[in-house]
């Protein structure tokens, strides 16, 4: 879980020029996907109150958007206005591969946070 939660915030910040929606679309997805992540870490840092409600409302928020991941990045699509590197065209078998198994990992923790515990113990938290 938190491994997904560092491979999300490490993924790189986009910026959208005017007028294009495929990188408008990438923007607010990674942010989404970054503020989710930050507040699951949070929560586990002890640096943020746990709340299980939150907690699955972030989980759900990784699974929805890290399963998007592909589509936000079609080939040919990196330079500006966007800040995607080309190495994602490069290795796009391995940027797939990627994306599929944070998507997995993402809809795992979403699964499981709908039976999350109504609070965390010592030994659950990171350190």
């Amino acid at each position: 879980m938190l491994a997904l939660a560092g491979l999300l915030i490490l993924t790189p910040s986009l910026a959208a020029g005017p007028g294009d929606p495929i990188v408008a679309a990438r923007k607010a997805s990674m942010k989404q996907m970054a503020a989710a992540a930050r507040a699951i870490a949070e929560m586990f840092d002890g640096k943020r109150a746990y709340e299980p409600a939150a907690f699955k409302a972030a989980a759900d928020t990784l699974s929805a958007r890290a399963g998007a991941l592909t589509g936000e990045f079609p080939q040919g699509t990196h330079g500006a206005p966007s800040a995607a590197r080309p190495e994602i065209d490069d290795a796009r078998p391995e940027f797939e591969a990627l994306a599929r198994h944070i998507g997995r990992l993402a809809d795992a923790l979403a699964d499981k946070a709908g039976n999350a515990p109504p609070g965390i113990t010592a030994d659950m938290r990171m350190s």
